[in-house]
């Protein structure tokens, strides 16, 4: 919500009681095909798009990153190799350097 806004209750109101329906949930990623925070919609949508069932088959034996100071020396090179490549640098000198980056910080 954003600080200065005008209606902070109502969007209050529209985040805790809106958002948190998973038909909601679905309604967004019919119109931006992203998968749903809520695990009902996920479901849901896992059932008829193929993209979103392999999605969620991955996380579902996946582990979470960690989120610890350290792994800013992994995120740091990799983010910027991600933004190089979007950009148009060739992906698999790119990727390397960056693996190479990210090797030479963890010894």
């Amino acid at each position: 919500m954003a600080s200065k806004g005008r209606f902070k209750s109502l969007a209050q109101e529209f985040a805790t009681n809106y958002f948190i329906q998973p038909r909601v949930a679905v309604a967004l990623y019919r119109a931006d095909r992203r998968p749903p925070p809520l695990k009902a919609a996920f479901a849901e949508v896992s059932r008829s798009d193929p993209d979103m069932a392999r999605i969620r088959e991955a996380g579902r034996h996946g582990d979470i990153m960690p989120a610890i100071p350290a792994m800013a020396t992994v995120w740091d090179p990799l983010g910027k190799a991600q933004a190089a490549v979007v950009g148009g640098a060739p992906p698999e000198s790119t990727v390397a350097a960056a693996a190479k980056a990210i090797q030479t910080q963890i010894e």
